[in-house]
Formats: C-alpha cells, sequence, structure tokens
C-alpha cells in the first residue's frame, strides 16, 4: 500500500546521533567563521567585476555564509554563468526545494495525514485565502530563474577559493 505524500516530517532523533551532534555543535563557532571568511572573500573580489551583482542580505553579520547568491538580468545569462568551467553554480528555481511551485501537497490541498488535520478543511479557517496556483507569484519566479547560488565550504584553502574566484571573473567577463 503507498500513501500520499502530505506536509509534515517527524525529525526526532536517538541518543546516539544526539551525541554525535552535541560534540559536532562544539565546532560550530569556527565553522561559521570559516564559511563567513570564505563568502566574504568572494564578495570583496568579485564586487569590482563587471556583471557580476550580490542578491542583498537582510542580515550580513547572522548569515552563515554557506553560499554566494549572484543576481542576473536574465534566466539565459544566469544558466551560462552557473554552467561555466569551475563555477559549479546552481539556480534556486530548479532546487525542486522551497519552490512553492514544486509543492504539490498545497497545490492540492492535501497538507495532513488525516482529513481532521488538513487546515484547508478545518472550519476555523473557512473563508481564508487558501487556493494556490503555479502563476500566482512571477516576481518571486523571475528572481529565483535569475539567481545563481555558489556554494562555500569551511575547508577550501586559499588556493581553492582564489580558483573559484578565478572562475567567477571568467564566467562574468564571457558573458
Amino acid at each position: 500500500m503507498t500513501f500520499p505524500i502530505f506536509v509534515g516530517a517527524q525529525y526526532r532523533s536517538n541518543e546516539i546521533l544526539g551525541a554525535i551532534l552535541r560534540e559536532q555543535v562544539k565546532k560550530l563557532d569556527g565553522i561559521l567563521l570559516d564559511l563567513r571568511r570564505v563568502k566574504k572573500t568572494f564578495m570583496d573580489i568579485l564586487s569590482e567585476e563587471k556583471g557580476i551583482k550580490f542578491v542583498k542580505s537582510n542580515d550580513v553579520q547572522g548569515d552563515c555564509g554557506i553560499i554566494v547568491a549572484l543576481s542576473f538580468e536574465a534566466e539565459e545569462l544566469a544558466r551560462r554563468f552557473a554552467k561555466s568551467a569551475g563555477v559549479n553554480g546552481r539556480l534556486p528555481i530548479d532546487s525542486g526545494k522551497h519552490v512553492y511551485i514544486n509543492w504539490t501537497p498545497i497545490l492540492e490541498k492535501n497538507v495532513g495525514h488525516h482529513p481532521a488535520v488538513n487546515p484547508y478543511y478545518m472550519p476555523q479557517n473557512k473563508g481564508l485565502q487558501s487556493n494556490y496556483s503555479k502563476d500566482m507569484c512571477p516576481v518571486t519566479l523571475g528572481l529565483l530563474s535569475r539567481t545563481v547560488f555558489i556554494d562555500v565550504r569551511p575547508n577550501w584553502s586559499d588556493d581553492e577559493i582564489k580558483e573559484r574566484i578565478s572562475s567567477c571573473k571568467k564566467a562574468a567577463l564571457a558573458l
């Protein structure tokens, strides 16, 4: 028997994984410092490059630094840049995650494992706007299709960082 996918997940863990995580959390501050340093290096060097525009961060100091996000004028330019040698970029619109047009359970109003816990059909939610369509947020979809994410790693050497940045410069010049 197969069950339809519904929104909701169970993220409880066991004691062994909890013990491992407890030790890993001790390393978090150092990892975040390294990620932020790598991202800052990218941004400092690439900020002067023609054709490169960074996506605005609403919390620069609190940003984990796991990606460098670049914005382009058109999807075609973003795709060319992302596929350029050494860039290893990806477009968030293609991720399949965090993009509402891929949230079939939401679009189909099937978000509970039982009708009694599906908020779309609860009496107290009657009258709320709950009709979603794939074309309702064109600005958001446009931004996602013109943005390139470049993953950042905390353990990159200075040479690896320079090589990645150089690849981004070459890609920007080729646009």
